[in-house]
């Protein structure tokens, strides 16, 4: 497969799809599988998509192999003057701005555990490249980063010493191109001579200690994208002494309402290990109460339920569920479920108490949620005792790009109760 023309004219020309090439222009970055993109010629990196008269688009990395997601725009500019040869200048000038973006902010400060590069947001389509302590793990969702590995770990790893001279790195690859055969391998750095698996490590954010795995899957124990959510949630939990984390996983939002000065904290989701690691977290914060906190290992739907029963309130609740969850006998979408959800929600929250609910779906844009909140709440007859306060989405080391609704998966709406 060729790397690199001798000459921008030299890149071969192909047609978009009519779709695409509206969607490019909108700031869309994809070109998918259609009946163009499989005629694209399989041995080209890089190609230039034109439109129906012939006129240049982009150019964009093509990737022949991967099953969805055909080609990532490198750029829509002018391409006269494009010079590819040294395309080592042009990764290393992409990595420089997507690292000097986040040391601008507070977040390095803050956090062990940020994103350095968000993929198609920091012009690096298709990769991500995520900090977590002193190991930093490249993340690839497309087969065109395989052809330039070793320029790319080159390149990151001059940045890291540019930017980050005192802090030594061990740099991990991550490939994310396929869930089925996720693979994380340790390329070098500190810690380098050690090989053993499932290696444990121990990160800081905001002032807390949790414990992160590097395993075989992509589950390191921690939801970064999350991060700065938590941030701005901070002042409501400063003033709520009661939280319901609902799909809590790990435990990051649990810990951080009693951080926050929360003295009853209940944790519900259905796995046994991720409430095993939730306890783990708990345990190394010794400024966090233990007995301030409470762990439901069953079925959300079930546990709330439960409590209701019990008849427990809260003043601050936190509902994350995944797009798509199961509890071993059936699988439900998030979106689906707040139907059953929301209306037991409501009656868990206490006067003057915040509803925080999320959907982690590009498939449905936050407008389409809120909309179904709302109709939730109106076919229950609640629409007079709730109401919207805010709405969250990815922020700070996680840009997102206009038009580009792949790469805007979280969104959350914040709900205020009055009884």
């Amino acid at each position: 497969m060729d790397l690199f023309p001798e000459s921008i004219s030299q890149i071969k020309r192909v047609p978009l799809h009519p779709i695409s090439v509206r969607e490019i222009r909108k700031g869309h970055p994809w070109i998918t599988k259609d009946q163009y993109s499989v005629r694209f010629p399989k041995d080209q990196l890089f190609l230039i998509g034109c439109d129906q008269a012939r006129k240049e688009v982009c150019l964009f990395m093509h990737d022949p192999e991967h099953p969805r997601i055909k080609g990532r725009v490198w750029t829509q500019q002018s391409l006269k003057n494009l010079e590819l040869k040294d395309f080592s200048a042009l990764i290393w000038k992409r990595i420089s701005k997507a690292i000097q973006r986040r040391l601008t902010t507070d977040v390095p400060a803050e956090r062990d555990n940020f994103y350095m590069i968000f993929g198609e947001a920091d012009q690096l389509p298709g990769l991500f490249v995520q900090v977590v302590g002193d190991q930093v793990v490249i993340q690839t969702y497309a087969f065109f980063w395989d052809h330039f590995h070793e320029l790319l770990v080159e390149q990151l790893s001059i940045a890291l010493k540019t930017f980050y001279e005192r802090h030594p790195f061990a740099l991990w690859m991550q490939e994310r191109k396929d869930p089925t055969q996720p693979k994380m391998v340790l390329l070098g750095g500190r810690h380098s001579s050690n090989k053993k698996k499932n290696k444990d490590y121990v990160i800081q954010e905001f002032g807390i200690n949790y414990l992160v795995g590097f395993q075989k899957n992509y589950d390191l124990g921690i939801y970064t994208d999350m991060a700065s959510i938590r941030k701005k949630i901070a002042p409501l939990l400063q003033e709520s002494r009661s939280v319901l984390n609902l799909y809590s996983y790990t435990g990051a939002f649990s810990l951080f309402a009693l951080k926050q000065g929360a003295n009853n904290v209940v944790s519900v989701d259905l796995s046994e290990k991720y409430m095993g690691w939730l306890e783990q977290n708990l345990s190394m914060n010794d400024d966090l109460k233990a007995s301030y906190h409470r762990g439901i290992t069953k079925p959300v739907n079930q546990a709330v339920r439960a409590l209701i029963r019990e008849k427990q309130s809260f003043d601050f609740l936190i509902c994350d569920p995944p797009s798509a969850s199961s509890d071993g006998k059936k699988t439900s979408s998030a979106f689906r479920n707040y139907e059953e959800l929301l209306p037991d929600l409501v009656r868990l929250m206490n006067d003057g108490g915040h509803l925080l609910l999320f959907l982690n779906t590009h498939q449905i844009g936050l407008q389409k949620f809120r909309n179904h909140l709302t109709k939730i709440l109106k076919n229950n007859e609640l629409t007079g005792s709730v109401w919207e306060q805010q709405t969250f989405n990815l922020g700070e080391d996680c840009p997102t790009l206009r038009g580009f609704r792949e790469g805007n998966y979280l969104k959350g709406v914040l709900l205020k109760i009055k009884h």
